[in-house]
């Protein structure tokens, strides 16, 4: 599902470059989902298909707002292909 939202918005059928939201998916409504008790994985991989995103739509403010978010997450990651993702995407500190 994730990985759909990211290859929606990078085929242009969402809202903007810079949402994952369209007609059928809502990118707030599906965040507030994200609590605690779902599993850390898909949260974390939510939040760094985010950051990179954000990164390819030029928007680095919104890219550097999702980095913090995933990163106390980054554990549930290890051994998957997502949490290379994170540590190449630029970060500027």
């Amino acid at each position: 599902m994730i990985q759909q939202r990211l290859i929606a918005t990078m085929q242009g059928r969402t809202a903007t470059f810079s949402t994952f939201s369209d007609a059928q998916f809502d990118e707030a409504a599906f965040e507030a989902q994200l609590t605690d008790d779902r599993m850390s994985s898909v949260v974390c991989a939510y939040w760094i298909i985010k950051l990179q995103a954000r990164f390819l739509a030029g928007e680095y403010v919104a890219a550097l707002a999702a980095a913090p978010t995933s990163e106390p997450l980054l554990g549930a990651m290890i051994g998957q292909i997502p949490l290379l993702d994170y540590f190449y995407m630029p970060r500027w500190r």
